[in-house]
């Protein structure tokens, strides 16, 4: 059984996430989930997998959530950031879904590479600001990165699936069809 963590379990990642895990119980488990602030989300992930940790950024919402499954549940609620860093460094975990989004993904996805875990990647701009060094830090950890957005999976499996050298691609273009640039017109760049 492999045992999962997922990071951002309340967010697009996550939800796309669970029903990859619902339709394979039989080969993994859901150990570990985090997210920043939204526990009213947490609380159907936690009755449906039963994770034995949930980590929540917000001491607030840590606190609410708590007090939603502490009758109904066994899950160990940690919070704060560094909760989230430990999960994705935990030695109870194998594979570690780095969903959380923008540059707060980089710690965890930081701690996840230097445990040398298996790491599905969907947050981009963890490349974008670390990318050598979060490359450098798998190779010498052993972690494996692997890219599960959707440009960056498409690009990903083209290069596996041509058997490429890296050395004989000059250019990768990747659109920019989401996030802030979902509406910008073409001459506002």
């Amino acid at each position: 059984m492999i045992r999962v963590a997922l990071l951002g379990a309340s967010g697009s990642i996550g939800a796309s996430t669970l029903a990859v895990l619902r339709q394979h119980r039989d080969r993994f488990q859901l150990i570990a989930i985090a997210a920043r602030s939204n526990w009213q989300a947490l609380i159907p992930i936690i009755e449906e997998f039963q994770p034995q940790v949930c980590a929540v950024a917000d001491a607030a919402a840590a606190t609410a959530l708590l007090q939603a499954v502490s009758q109904r549940s066994k899950v160990q609620i940690e919070v704060g950031d560094g909760a989230v860093t430990a999960i994705a460094a935990a030695t109870y975990v194998d594979v570690v879904v780095a969903g959380i989004s923008g540059f707060a993904g980089l710690p965890s996805t930081w701690a996840a590479v230097a445990a040398g875990k298996q790491v599905l990647l969907a947050n981009k701009e963890a490349l974008v600001a670390a990318g050598r060094l979060l490359l450098d830090k798998a190779a010498a950890s052993g972690a494996q990165l692997l890219p599960i957005d959707s440009e960056h999976n498409a690009v990903f499996q083209c290069a596996n699936g041509l058997d490429c050298d890296p050395r004989r691609v000059r250019a990768i273009t990747l659109t920019a069809s989401g996030g802030p640039f979902r509406l910008r017109l073409l001459d506002t760049f």
